[in-house]
């Protein structure tokens, strides 16, 4: 995790109104997966008309449990969750249908409800079927009072704190549960499961499928009518009528009322499958979530799942009917998900930061790597020409040391050789210091100082022209030429291969590089075009030539001394003996060794 100054994020505070709880409060912390702060204190919900009694009551209670649970206003957002109102679905056979028609349909079935005559309806929905591929669109929708919204809207406005959502628990309550990780095994591996939630009005049955929400039914009983345990026959009874129309591999029984114990209703249930019990009432013996060392209340054994839910507004693919619309639920801005593999990632303003600092660092060791490639390249060549320069000037003070000793036609000799010493070094200077970006050199020769060739290739004829006119810089008395400009065949390149490492495969429609030749004199080379040393002829009778075939880029080259030739002595007026003469070394690199 990367912590940057001044990217701090608000935490989310989950807020659930329930029925026999009141108001819950809580904060939970993902690193950790466990619940840091919890508070529970009773406010009246009527059931009747589906809302908050009083919401004076309501502000005062969410100002003392901030203040019990020493949580900063100006650093939370709240997400409220609230008893179901209104919850429905509609199938959609036109997969082309705008979103303004579907909220058309769903404000005709809302106005349906007694709970809407006195106040409109704020709505949100999600497409079930939106992951699946299906060409049909399956709505599941959500509705609370516009009136109901904006009460709590003033309330958190008056206190200071900062609303993100409200949101009703028949979408909150999966989540909630899934954070239990009782369904861990049922979510994975996207198989049906079923949450049985007891009010102290109704029951209602959600059928799920891994992480969508398939069906929901909410049906009146009345349970305070009931004495004693002669409940849970009743329950069990009217709930058997149902239970076989929602088939799944694991049922969550949860219980909001103290009239119900979920544990002794999961005995009565008949359910071929795997029964799971929460109690968010006085019968909680052990909370359904990991708590931190920092919560002792005994309150906190009967969290609800729709506070875990309210806390938790985004979960992988469990949908979210956010009635305020989608909005900064962590302090960053939500932009989607990204699936990979089994694991869905949520890309946010903080993702997409983190990226890009990774990203960055990635690119800066890539590019620190390939400066100090390029530099040990230079370094090299560098090194070769301060060894050659420092022959040099041995030869250089030897002469000196001649000059006092031979007169006449030696010193003019030696002064001759200076100036080849100094021609040859610039010539070899060249192949480190000026050659042009876009220029590759495959050989160099240097006979006497004097006599040079220089083979290479390049992708444009201009940065040819240029690296020619650098080396008459360097040397303006000497007498080279561009003796060669040929482009590549395709013979020549299958011939050897080289020029495809150099530039691209033969299969690539990229223009094909420019070979050329700058030399003074005709030379044979000391090794044939896959690099290997040849001495003399080989066995067919074949020598080494001056034709530039398959040039690759400069890479550590292989300073050989080249034999002369044998050739008659030139006369000279005054003799000297040849150890006593120092002689330019010649110099012959196969630039092609380079790997």
């Amino acid at each position: 995790m990367f912590n940057i100054p001044g990217t701090d994020k608000k935490q989310i505070v989950g807020l659930a109104v329930t029925p026999n709880l009141g108001l819950e409060a809580l904060v939970y912390n993902k690193s950790d997966n466990e619940v840091v702060k919890y508070g529970q204190k009773y406010i009246e919900y009527n059931i009747a008309s589906r809302e908050v009694q009083d919401y004076n009551t309501l502000r005062s209670t969410i100002d003392d449990l901030f203040s019990e649970l020493q949580i900063q206003k100006d650093k939370a957002n709240v997400y409220v969750s609230l008893p179901n109102v209104h919850f429905g679905f509609r199938s959609v056979d036109d997969p082309t249908i705008d979103n303004d028609a579907i909220e058309s349909m769903i404000l005709s079935d809302t106005s349906e409800s007694y709970l809407f005559k006195q106040s409109e309806p704020q709505s949100a929905w999600v497409d079930v079927n939106a992951r699946t591929g299906a060409s049909s669109k399956y709505i599941a929708y959500s509705s609370i009072q516009r009136k109901v919204v904006e009460e709590i809207q003033d309330a958190c406005m008056d206190l200071g704190i900062d609303l993100v959502g409200i949101e009703g628990a028949t979408t909150t309550i999966p989540r909630g549960v899934y954070l239990t990780g009782l369904v861990d095994d049922v979510v994975q591996e996207n198989h049906n499961w079923d949450i049985l939630l007891i009010n102290p009005n109704n029951y209602a049955i959600f059928q799920m499928s891994g992480t969508r929400i398939l069906d929901y039914v909410e049906t009146p009983f009345a349970i305070m009518s009931f004495e004693g345990d002669e409940v849970y026959a009743a329950l069990a009874s009217a709930i058997g009528q149902y239970l076989p129309n929602y088939p799944a591999e694991k049922l969550v029984v949860i219980s909001q009322t103290d009239n119900v114990s979920a544990e002794m209703l999961k005995a009565e249930l008949i359910f071929d499958e795997e029964i799971v019990a929460i109690d968010s009432n006085k019968y909680a013996k052990n909370p359904c979530v990991k708590l931190a060392p920092s919560v002792i209340d005994n309150s906190a054994l009967s969290i609800s799942p729709s506070v875990l839910g309210a806390a938790n507004p985004k979960i992988g693919s469990f949908a979210t009917l956010n009635v305020m619309g989608e909005m900064s639920y962590d302090g960053v801005i939500t932009y989607g998900t990204i699936e990979i593999g089994d694991k869905e990632i949520e890309v946010t303003s903080e993702t997409i930061m983190r990226f890009s600092i990774l990203l960055s660092g990635i690119l800066l060791v890539l590019t620190l790597l390939l400066c100090g490639i390029f530099f040990g390249i230079s370094s090299f060549f560098g090194m070769k020409a301060n060894e050659i320069q420092t022959q040099i000037d041995t030869l250089n003070n030897e002469v000196k040391q001649l000059e006092a000793k031979v007169a006449g036609g030696i010193i003019t000799l030696i002064k001759q050789i200076s100036e080849s010493n100094k021609t040859a070094i610039n010539y070899y200077d060249s192949l480190s210091t000026d050659i042009p970006p876009h220029v590759w050199l495959t050989y160099y020769i240097n006979k006497d100082g004097k006599e040079v060739g220089i083979e290479g290739f390049s992708l444009q004829i201009e940065d040819i022209y240029e690296y020619f006119k650098s080396l008459k810089m360097l040397a303006p008395s000497s007498n080279i030429k561009l003796n060669k400009l040929e482009v590549f065949n395709d013979e020549v390149e299958n011939a050897s291969g080289d020029a495809d490492d150099v530039v691209m495969k033969k299969e690539s429609n990229a223009p094909k590089p420019f070979a050329f030749e700058i030399s003074n004199t005709q030379y044979k080379k000391g090794f044939d075009e896959r690099g290997n040393r040849v001495v003399g002829d080989d066995k067919n009778g074949n020598s080494g030539t001056n034709n530039v075939q398959n040039p690759t880029p400069v890479q550590n080259p292989t300073v050989e001394p080249v034999q002369p030739e044998t050739a008659p002595a030139p006369a000279a007026k005054v003799q000297v003996q040849d150890n006593t003469i120092p002689k330019v070394p010649d110099i012959e690199i196969n630039l092609k060794e380079i790997k």
